[in-house]
């Protein structure tokens, strides 16, 4: 009979096992796991234009619903298959910031060294996007807070993105002692990204933003073509120059002037009248 119900309900409702995971129904989850095998236990959905892709413990990571990934975990169902951006249910439920789930996979076993690309660890979209006591239960597992990625970024460059940064993850990692030689380019990045409060934050804790803010720092013209108002006054508080003219090439384009003259050519008149004010 409950054969022929599950068979029933997935033919009528569609309800498999994935989307009884991402509809968060725990009590269809339950039915499925009784006599699961690690084949459904396992498929992977692979239909990217759909929500309901990956295996069905990636999706109960990416929904947030620990009684079902209890249940998956319970019933035998593989903790490190990799989704197709290459990150293992641990990662993902890091990276929403899921903090009992995330625990709950480290206490039964899940690799807190599992590899992505670049070779990203949980770590690193702890130091992303998660929280101090997010970070703070990685570290205890014995992760190398000094560890760099194949890009050679440190964690504390992840604290920083297009999206604000993570000051609460900068914080974490400041106190609890990485090496303040990486300061120095997470500053860069902070700049770089518009993250203020992160820039200002290493400013504060002894970041060395000399080395970052030469005539011939890309960054500078970056920040000055993009309007980043807040940045540029941080930065003419310490005594940045913006007014050196310098011919090179950078990473992103050629440049040739000065920064202020970048703000200039790109209506940044904003830009022009702070740096002008602060040189009069």
């Amino acid at each position: 009979m409950k054969g022929e119900y599950l068979q029933m309900t997935e033919t009528k409702n569609n309800e498999t096992l994935h989307h009884a995971c991402y509809n968060q129904n725990v009590d269809m989850v339950r039915e499925y796991v009784i006599n699961a095998k690690a084949n459904s236990l396992n498929k992977k959905l692979t239909d990217y234009s759909n929500p309901i892709n990956g295996t069905p413990l990636q999706i109960a990571c990416r929904v947030g619903n620990l009684d079902i990934v209890k249940l998956l975990i319970e019933a035998g169902a593989d903790k490190e298959i990799k989704d197709v951006g290459r990150q293992s249910p641990l990662s993902i439920a890091i990276s929403y910031n899921y903090f009992e789930i995330t625990r709950y996979l480290i206490e039964a076993g899940a690799d807190v060294h599992s590899k992505g690309p670049n070779n990203l660890q949980p770590i690193h979209f702890a130091c992303e996007r998660g929280s101090k006591k997010m970070i703070e239960l990685l570290l205890s597992q014995g992760i190398d807070i000094n560890r760099l990625d194949s890009l050679k970024s440190s964690l504390l460059d992840f604290t920083t993105n297009l999206s604000g940064g993570n000051l609460e993850a900068t914080k974490t990692l400041i106190e609890n002692g990485i090496d303040q030689k990486y300061y120095s380019t997470a500053f860069k990045w902070a700049c770089w990204r518009n993250n203020l409060k992160i820039a200002a934050y290493l400013l504060e804790n002894g970041a060395d933003y000399k080395s970052q803010t030469t005539p011939k720092s890309e960054m500078l013209f970056w920040i000055c073509g993009l309007g980043y108002k807040e940045i540029v006054e941080l930065l003419l508080g310490v005594g940045v120059d913006f007014t050196t003219q310098v011919k090179f090439k950078g990473k992103m384009r050629s440049y040739s002037g000065s920064p202020l003259e970048r703000a200039i050519e790109t209506k940044q008149y904003e830009i022009v009248e702070i740096i002008n004010s602060f040189k009069r």
